[in-house]
């Protein structure tokens, strides 16, 4: 019994090892494709990018899981893979080695959530909202229904300034302020596929030297050629309108649908003249909330700045049944 127990053990490491060395060196080809730009041009490999996290880790595990076996070539070939993920997943960010934010008190508190457009029953977040007032300037609702507005105008007493851009689908946003708009103005992006939109916002704190313009965004996600073109183009549109903004404190914020490792991502950092910072391994992983492991999560949540403001905070919070987890961003100004 021990022996044919040992040897159904060793059948099932054989066979999981198989495959995983198989889906693992078939991930390769995402990476090799990377480093030669071919991912601006294959949507498949483009979609494989976005788990670049995974893969670092996968890596690692399967370096081990070779190394049981003896295989030494296939060790040394997923360790080195796994440090290039990991050193890739480090290239847009502002300070790549920084795993910690400053200890700088902040002037402007931000966050972001996509609580889902399904969701129905707003009493948690009504609560979270109410508790949290005392640390939060903005707040960025996406996938924002009819329901959503009702609870946003309930709230006045705390949030009294508002824009409701509310949508019976999934690109609807409404957003709460405790700072009084300078301006407050709507942003067509007229795509390939359809026309969403962003919400541009100017508010000031009495904390701050300098007035904060938000620009929210909720891009199509890339669940298809023609969508990731959509995704893209709202991304690049929103980067050209930036890179002619002169503010000094910029902030571009939202469920951009895509992972620091995409092309467009590094594109839109470009184009806009803005900065991204992380602190940790994971890059702050918001989606998708169906498990709790969040190295089983990749981030798509995001928050770009520009040059004069200092990120002193980014911290992955509640999710309220939504797919989606929340994200707080703090700045300090230089």
């Amino acid at each position: 019994m021990k022996e044919n127990l040992e040897k159904i053990t060793l059948n099932l490491m054989v066979w999981l090892y198989k495959w995983l060395r198989f889906g693992y060196l078939l991930s390769l080809v995402a990476v090799v494709l990377w480093f030669f730009g071919i991912l601006n041009y294959v949507y498949f490999i483009d979609l494989l990018s976005h788990f670049t996290l995974q893969y670092m880790i996968g890596g690692f595990l399967l370096a081990i899981v070779f190394l049981a076996f003896k295989e030494w070539k296939y060790s040394v070939l997923c360790f080195v893979i796994s440090c290039l993920c990991m050193t890739e997943s480090r290239f847009n960010l502002q300070h790549p080695l920084e795993l910690s934010p400053p200890d700088i008190p902040p002037v402007y508190n931000v966050v972001t959530y996509n609580h889902n457009v399904g969701q129905t029953d707003f009493a948690a977040i009504r609560e979270w909202l109410t508790s949290k007032q005392d640390e939060l300037d903005v707040v960025i609702l996406q996938e924002a229904n009819a329901i959503t507005s009702e609870m946003a105008e309930q709230m006045r007493d705390i949030y009294p300034y508002q824009v409701h851009e509310y949508r019976n689908h999934a690109f609807g946003m409404v957003i709460l302020s405790k700072l009084e708009f300078i301006e407050a103005e709507k942003i067509a992006l007229k795509g390939p596929l359809f026309e969403n939109f962003a919400v541009k916002l100017i508010v000031e704190s009495l904390k701050a030297k300098q007035p904060l313009t938000i620009y929210a965004l909720h891009p199509h996600p890339p669940t298809g050629p023609t969508r990731a073109a959509q995704r893209d183009f709202e991304l690049n549109e929103i980067a050209r309108i930036i890179s002619e903004n002169r503010a000094d404190n910029i902030l571009m914020i939202g469920d951009l649908n895509i992972t620091p490792f995409a092309p467009a991502f590094g594109h839109t950092l470009r184009r806009s003249g803005l900065n991204f910072q992380s602190y940790g391994l994971l890059l702050d992983p918001t989606w998708p909330n169906f498990t709790h492991y969040s190295f089983l999560r990749i981030p798509i949540d995001h928050a770009f700045f520009s040059d004069n403001l200092i990120q002193v905070e980014k911290t992955v919070g509640e999710a309220f049944g939504s797919d989606h987890r929340s994200l707080y961003v703090s700045y300090a100004e230089r």
